[in-house]
């Protein structure tokens, strides 16, 4: 849009946010995502895709330099792992300022605990992800000082779930 009387940012960016709810790319293609438009709105809106599963709003949100998938605790990531969308998973975990660690690895409990086992394999490995003392993890007993870190808390939960494929996953990891 280059006609300068027409804001994004206008009524809060209602085109937009509407364009994004009705995952209607060809749309949102149209409407700039730029200094007018509320950068809150721009990762709500972000996050809402991710949440849906919108891999082509997602994929051009991504090419907007105003667009940090990794805001917010990597929210996006969280919404996407969540709801099972394992192909907006693997878009985000190719974005360099994505975290899959992040919050203590909330995400990989959020994981575990909606049994998303190709999405938990994708967290573990990616190579960003970090386990806390991965040799005491595998050779000692669980201490207290570090059973609230990395895979210590994700075998508790695991275990809580009930879910003996990710426990037998986890239990394989390469040290």
């Amino acid at each position: 849009l280059t006609d300068t009387r027409i804001d994004p940012g206008a009524m809060n960016s209602q085109a937009l946010r509407n364009a994004i709810i009705g995952n209607h790319i060809e749309i949102v293609k149209l409407l700039p995502i730029d200094s007018r438009v509320d950068p809150i709105i721009i990762m709500r809106a972000f996050i809402h895709a991710s949440s849906k599963g919108y891999i082509e709003i997602i994929k051009l949100f991504l090419t907007e330099s105003n667009i940090n998938p990794g805001d917010d605790n990597d929210r996006a990531l969280y919404h996407a792992v969540i709801q099972g969308h394992i192909e907006i998973v693997e878009i985000l975990l190719n974005d360099p300022r994505v975290n899959p660690s992040s919050n203590n690895n909330y995400i990989l409990m959020v994981a575990v605990a909606n049994y998303h086992i190709e999405i938990v394999k994708m967290l573990v490995n990616d190579h960003r992800f970090f386990i806390r003392n991965r040799e005491e993890l595998k050779y000692t007993e669980i201490k207290d000082d570090i059973a609230k870190y990395g895979l210590l808390a994700v075998y508790g939960y695991a275990g809580y779930c009930g879910n003996q494929t990710l426990i037998e996953f986890l239990a394989n990891l390469e040290t």
